[in-house]
């Protein structure tokens, strides 16, 4: 368990995590987020009502880290209405999306709002894909799927061959009242977002992984397992 840190004058982010049936790989997906360097880190869970012992992990974590807090839904409400009841408790300057069972690298976050600095609202990065062991088998996401990154003047790429996987993007929280509330059928959150930055400015991408992709047979969305 990561022990905590306060980096002076480094940029604050709030990381957004919900949670269902995540026992077998929350820790590590926790651990990765809570080493982020150059950052002050909170991250906001959620669990929705989880029915392995996703909840008693997260409670421990929550009682030795002061940058995690714990939210939980009573009854199973999805992916898309955890989504939006954790985005609407960001107060950080920037946010971040993050995933149950993927690994970050110790700089995706910094590196992600070093882009965003650049002029942009909402940054995505490519990833590794890896199995449950954390073998990779894939180590460009984009190349071998052939995905091709694109930007505000293309947001029919976030709903047709997106390339914004939602666990990989990192957004100023300005841009969040255009995307929020998320719609209850909503498919694509992450074309809700894209749009919702391109109100305001522009949207970039980092080419290069910054984090692993696992892919296991209980996978909620993407790339499955066969």
């Amino acid at each position: 368990m990561a022990a905590f840190t306060n980096k002076t004058n480094s940029p604050s982010v709030d990381v957004v995590l919900p949670v269902y049936n995540g026992e077998l790989f929350i820790a590590e997906q926790l651990d990765s987020i809570l080493i982020q360097q150059g950052v002050n880190v909170r991250v906001l869970a959620l669990d929705d009502a989880s029915t392995d012992r996703s909840l008693e992990i997260l409670r421990r974590y929550e009682k030795a880290e002061p940058r995690l807090q714990v939210l939980c839904n009573d009854t199973n409400q999805g992916l898309i209405a955890s989504l939006s009841k954790l985005l609407s408790e960001v107060t950080a300057p920037f946010f971040a999306l993050a995933d149950q069972d993927d690994v970050w690298d110790s700089t995706k976050l910094s590196q992600s709002i070093a882009e965003l600095r650049k002029g942009f609202e909402m940054v995505y990065s490519n990833v590794r894909l890896v199995d449950e062991e954390l073998t990779v088998t894939t180590q460009d996401y984009w190349s071998d799927f052939g995905i091709k990154p694109a930007g505000a003047e293309s947001l029919l790429s976030f709903v047709f061959k997106n390339p914004a996987i939602g666990h990989t993007i990192v957004g100023h929280s300005r841009v969040l009242p255009a995307a929020l509330p998320l719609p209850q059928n909503l498919h694509f959150h992450e074309a809700r977002l894209a749009a919702a930055a391109a109100l305001i400015g522009e949207i970039s991408w980092i080419s290069k992984p910054l984090g692993c992709y696992r892919i296991h047979g209980s996978n909620v969305v993407g790339p499955r397992k066969q």
